[in-house]
């Protein structure tokens, strides 16, 4: 889905008319119109102003989480990928919850926000091949706090998986090797 989709989804779901969340948002109808028709997009210095008009947590800014995951996986709408890959993917699931006692759906999403701090240790301790399982359990291992949120993701509509099948198979092996260190080490990286 589209930004602007998820914009009209998430204004309806509110039960505003484009005139009323114009009207919270000192904009135009015009704007917002726009924006769920993709014709353009808001400014980023807007965009806090429309989460909390339309009642979406802002849970880094609260303090609610230090990293947030977009998981496709909660709401199990958009594209939910082939059964073999969330087959791996409800693997790497596990043995992040047994290593690192991190619950998430959606272990190899690469559709974060991050707070300050996260990257600030991103910057400096970020595995280099396939980083979001292994991003996931150290940044747990470092005090930080780590939630799901659900999104909708659209299948891939050019290029090819940097994942085939013979890597898919290291892939497995090595993330799951990095997760075991990481819990059998204790490792913090604060």
């Amino acid at each position: 889905m589209t930004i602007g989709g998820n914009l009209k989804k998430l204004r309806v779901a509110q039960g505003l008319t484009q005139d009323q969340l114009a009207e919270k948002l000192h904009v135009t109808r015009q704007a917002v119109s726009n924006w769920e028709r993709n014709v353009s997009h808001p400014e980023l210095d807007q965009l806090e102003a429309i989460a909390a008009a339309l009642g979406v947590e802002v849970m880094i800014e609260k303090g609610e989480a230090d990293l947030v995951i977009g998981s496709r996986f909660i709401n199990k709408e958009g594209f939910q990928t082939s059964g073999m890959r969330r087959a791996g993917i409800n693997i790497l699931n596990t043995v992040l919850r047994l290593c690192g006692h991190v619950r998430v759906t959606d272990a190899t999403s690469g559709f974060r926000a991050a707070s300050r701090g996260v990257i600030t240790f991103f910057a400096h301790n970020y595995a280099q091949d396939y980083p979001e399982p292994e991003s996931i359990i150290a940044v747990n291992a470092s005090g930080f706090k780590v939630k799901e949120v659900p999104v909708i993701m659209n299948e891939r509509t050019a290029g090819v998986s940097s994942i085939s099948p013979w890597k898919s198979v290291y892939y497995m092996i090595k993330v799951t090797l990095a997760i075991v260190i990481y819990r059998i080490a204790g490792k913090k990286w604060r």
